[in-house]
Protein backbone atom coordinates (compact mmCIF):
# COMPACT_ATOMS: atom_id res chain seq x y z
CA UNK A 1 0.00 0.00 0.00
CA UNK A 2 1.29 3.45 -0.92
CA UNK A 3 0.99 6.60 1.16
CA UNK A 4 1.78 10.25 0.54
CA UNK A 5 2.81 12.58 3.36
CA UNK A 6 0.54 15.58 2.90
CA UNK A 7 1.38 17.56 6.01
CA UNK A 8 4.12 17.56 8.67
CA UNK A 9 3.52 19.26 11.99
CA UNK A 10 6.31 21.89 12.15
CA UNK A 11 6.63 21.98 15.95
CA UNK A 12 6.78 18.19 16.36
CA UNK A 13 9.22 17.86 13.47
CA UNK A 14 11.47 20.65 14.74
CA UNK A 15 11.88 18.95 18.13
CA UNK A 16 12.47 15.57 16.47
CA UNK A 17 15.18 16.77 14.06
CA UNK A 18 16.60 19.14 16.68
CA UNK A 19 16.93 16.17 19.03
CA UNK A 20 18.82 14.09 16.47
CA UNK A 21 21.17 17.01 15.76
CA UNK A 22 21.62 17.62 19.50
CA UNK A 23 22.90 14.11 20.19
CA UNK A 24 24.93 13.90 16.97
CA UNK A 25 26.70 17.21 17.66
CA UNK A 26 27.14 16.31 21.32
CA UNK A 27 29.03 13.20 20.24
CA UNK A 28 31.06 15.24 17.76
CA UNK A 29 32.06 17.67 20.48
CA UNK A 30 32.82 14.79 22.80
CA UNK A 31 35.13 13.08 20.31
CA UNK A 32 36.92 16.09 18.84
CA UNK A 33 36.34 19.84 18.75
CA UNK A 34 37.19 20.61 15.10
CA UNK A 35 34.26 19.94 12.77
CA UNK A 36 36.41 19.84 9.62
CA UNK A 37 38.67 17.23 11.23
CA UNK A 38 35.61 15.13 12.06
CA UNK A 39 34.19 15.04 8.55
CA UNK A 40 37.64 14.43 7.04
CA UNK A 41 37.90 11.31 9.24
CA UNK A 42 34.96 9.39 7.81
CA UNK A 43 35.37 6.72 10.49
CA UNK A 44 33.41 8.99 12.84
CA UNK A 45 30.36 9.02 10.55
CA UNK A 46 28.83 5.67 11.42
CA UNK A 47 29.19 5.73 15.25
CA UNK A 48 27.99 9.35 15.48
CA UNK A 49 25.01 8.65 13.22
CA UNK A 50 24.19 5.39 14.98
CA UNK A 51 24.42 6.53 18.61
CA UNK A 52 22.94 9.98 17.92
CA UNK A 53 19.86 8.42 16.33
CA UNK A 54 19.64 5.67 18.93
CA UNK A 55 19.70 8.03 21.93
CA UNK A 56 17.05 10.29 20.40
CA UNK A 57 14.72 7.39 19.56
CA UNK A 58 15.01 5.84 23.03
CA UNK A 59 13.92 9.16 24.56
CA UNK A 60 11.28 9.75 21.86
CA UNK A 61 9.74 6.29 22.31
CA UNK A 62 9.71 6.56 26.10
CA UNK A 63 8.21 10.06 26.06
CA UNK A 64 5.50 9.08 23.57
CA UNK A 65 4.64 5.93 25.53
CA UNK A 66 4.01 7.99 28.67
CA UNK A 67 2.11 10.86 27.04
CA UNK A 68 -0.47 11.45 24.34
CA UNK A 69 2.11 13.21 22.17
CA UNK A 70 3.96 12.01 19.08
CA UNK A 71 5.04 13.18 15.65
CA UNK A 72 1.92 14.38 13.85
CA UNK A 73 1.59 13.77 10.10
CA UNK A 74 -1.18 13.52 7.58
CA UNK A 75 -1.06 10.74 4.97
CA UNK A 76 -3.63 10.57 2.18
CA UNK A 77 -5.89 12.98 4.11
CA UNK A 78 -5.69 10.82 7.23
CA UNK A 79 -4.14 12.16 10.40
CA UNK A 80 -1.36 9.94 11.73
CA UNK A 81 0.51 10.06 15.02
CA UNK A 82 3.97 8.46 15.11
CA UNK A 83 4.24 7.00 18.61
CA UNK A 84 7.26 4.72 18.24
CA UNK A 85 10.20 4.10 15.92
CA UNK A 86 12.14 0.84 16.29
CA UNK A 87 15.60 2.16 17.26
CA UNK A 88 18.04 -0.52 16.05
CA UNK A 89 17.30 -0.55 12.32
CA UNK A 90 16.75 3.21 12.24
CA UNK A 91 20.08 3.80 14.02
CA UNK A 92 21.98 1.54 11.63
CA UNK A 93 20.44 3.42 8.70
CA UNK A 94 21.31 6.72 10.38
CA UNK A 95 24.91 5.60 10.82
CA UNK A 96 25.21 4.50 7.19
CA UNK A 97 23.74 7.80 5.99
CA UNK A 98 26.13 9.91 8.07
CA UNK A 99 29.08 7.80 6.94
CA UNK A 100 28.15 8.43 3.28
CA UNK A 101 27.65 12.13 4.07
CA UNK A 102 31.07 12.40 5.73
CA UNK A 103 32.73 10.68 2.78
CA UNK A 104 31.21 13.21 0.39
CA UNK A 105 31.84 16.22 2.66
CA UNK A 106 35.47 15.24 3.09
CA UNK A 107 35.85 16.15 -0.60
CA UNK A 108 33.89 19.41 -0.35
CA UNK A 109 36.65 21.55 -2.03
CA UNK A 110 35.06 20.50 -5.35
CA UNK A 111 32.25 22.90 -4.39
CA UNK A 112 33.19 26.45 -5.50
CA UNK A 113 34.15 28.77 -2.68
CA UNK A 114 31.43 31.43 -2.58
CA UNK A 115 32.36 32.62 0.88
CA UNK A 116 32.17 30.87 4.23
CA UNK A 117 28.41 30.72 4.73
CA UNK A 118 27.43 30.37 1.06
CA UNK A 119 30.02 27.62 0.73
CA UNK A 120 28.50 25.81 3.73
CA UNK A 121 25.02 26.14 2.21
CA UNK A 122 26.22 24.62 -1.05
CA UNK A 123 28.13 21.90 0.77
CA UNK A 124 25.09 21.09 2.90
CA UNK A 125 22.74 20.88 -0.05
CA UNK A 126 24.80 19.01 -2.63
CA UNK A 127 26.60 16.63 -0.25
CA UNK A 128 23.34 15.75 1.50
CA UNK A 129 21.50 15.35 -1.80
CA UNK A 130 24.04 12.81 -3.06
CA UNK A 131 24.14 11.02 0.33
CA UNK A 132 20.34 10.81 0.60
CA UNK A 133 19.93 9.63 -3.00
CA UNK A 134 22.54 6.91 -2.43
CA UNK A 135 21.15 6.03 1.00
CA UNK A 136 17.47 5.82 -0.04
CA UNK A 137 18.37 3.81 -3.15
CA UNK A 138 20.23 1.31 -0.96
CA UNK A 139 17.37 1.37 1.55
CA UNK A 140 14.79 0.46 -1.07
CA UNK A 141 16.74 -2.65 -2.11
CA UNK A 142 17.88 -4.17 1.18
CA UNK A 143 16.01 -6.03 3.95
CA UNK A 144 16.80 -3.46 6.69
CA UNK A 145 13.64 -1.34 7.06
CA UNK A 146 12.14 1.34 9.29
CA UNK A 147 9.54 -0.05 11.68
CA UNK A 148 7.17 2.74 12.74
CA UNK A 149 4.07 2.67 14.91
CA UNK A 150 1.22 5.00 13.93
CA UNK A 151 -0.67 4.84 17.19
CA UNK A 152 -0.80 1.13 18.03
CA UNK A 153 -0.46 -0.07 14.44
CA UNK A 154 2.91 -1.20 13.07
CA UNK A 155 4.01 -0.08 9.61
CA UNK A 156 7.16 -1.35 7.89
CA UNK A 157 8.42 1.16 5.34
CA UNK A 158 9.44 -0.92 2.33
CA UNK A 159 10.25 1.83 -0.15
CA UNK A 160 10.46 5.62 -0.11
CA UNK A 161 10.52 8.13 -2.97
CA UNK A 162 14.23 8.71 -3.64
CA UNK A 163 14.24 12.11 -5.37
CA UNK A 164 11.59 13.75 -3.18
CA UNK A 165 13.26 12.67 0.05
CA UNK A 166 16.61 13.83 -1.34
CA UNK A 167 15.34 17.31 -2.16
CA UNK A 168 13.53 17.73 1.16
CA UNK A 169 16.43 16.61 3.37
CA UNK A 170 18.97 18.56 1.28
CA UNK A 171 16.96 21.76 1.60
CA UNK A 172 16.87 21.25 5.36
CA UNK A 173 20.60 20.50 5.63
CA UNK A 174 21.42 23.58 3.55
CA UNK A 175 19.94 25.62 6.40
CA UNK A 176 21.38 23.54 9.23
CA UNK A 177 25.07 23.95 8.38
CA UNK A 178 25.31 27.77 8.21
CA UNK A 179 23.21 28.18 11.39
CA UNK A 180 25.36 25.62 13.19
CA UNK A 181 28.61 27.25 12.09
CA UNK A 182 27.35 30.65 13.19
CA UNK A 183 27.14 29.33 16.76
CA UNK A 184 30.38 27.35 16.53
CA UNK A 185 32.34 30.36 15.27
CA UNK A 186 32.31 31.71 18.84
CA UNK A 187 33.30 28.63 20.82
CA UNK A 188 33.96 24.89 20.47
CA UNK A 189 32.77 23.54 23.81
CA UNK A 190 30.94 20.20 23.84
CA UNK A 191 27.75 21.73 25.22
CA UNK A 192 27.78 24.45 22.55
CA UNK A 193 28.18 21.78 19.89
CA UNK A 194 25.07 20.05 21.23
CA UNK A 195 22.89 23.15 21.49
CA UNK A 196 24.07 24.56 18.17
CA UNK A 197 22.96 21.26 16.63
CA UNK A 198 19.59 21.44 18.37
CA UNK A 199 18.81 25.03 17.38
CA UNK A 200 20.09 24.59 13.82
CA UNK A 201 18.12 21.37 13.38
CA UNK A 202 14.96 22.76 14.97
CA UNK A 203 14.98 25.99 12.93
CA UNK A 204 15.72 24.20 9.67
CA UNK A 205 13.10 21.50 10.32
CA UNK A 206 10.46 24.09 11.22
CA UNK A 207 11.08 26.15 8.06
CA UNK A 208 11.38 23.06 5.85
CA UNK A 209 8.12 21.55 7.08
CA UNK A 210 6.29 24.88 6.65
CA UNK A 211 7.58 25.13 3.07
CA UNK A 212 6.68 21.50 2.41
CA UNK A 213 3.14 21.94 3.74
CA UNK A 214 2.64 25.09 1.69
CA UNK A 215 4.34 24.33 -1.62
CA UNK A 216 4.79 20.56 -2.07
CA UNK A 217 1.42 19.85 -3.64
CA UNK A 218 0.30 16.34 -4.51
CA UNK A 219 2.91 15.89 -7.27
CA UNK A 220 5.85 16.56 -4.95
CA UNK A 221 4.66 14.95 -1.73
CA UNK A 222 6.97 12.31 -0.24
CA UNK A 223 5.72 8.79 -0.94
CA UNK A 224 6.34 5.54 0.88
CA UNK A 225 5.00 2.02 0.62
CA UNK A 226 4.28 -0.42 3.45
Amino acid sequence: MKYKIGNINPIDFSFFIGGIEFFALFLMGLFIFNFDIIISNTFYGFPIGFFGTFMLLIIFNYFCSKTRYGLRLSCCNEKKLVKKVEPWSASIIGGIFLFILFVIQSYYPWIPNYGFYYGRILMGFFATFVAVIAGTFLYNYNPLKFRIWFGDKLFILNKVSVLKVGLFVSFMEAMILPIMFFFLSHSHSTILYAFSGFFAGAIAAFVSSLCYNRFAGKRFQIEFSV
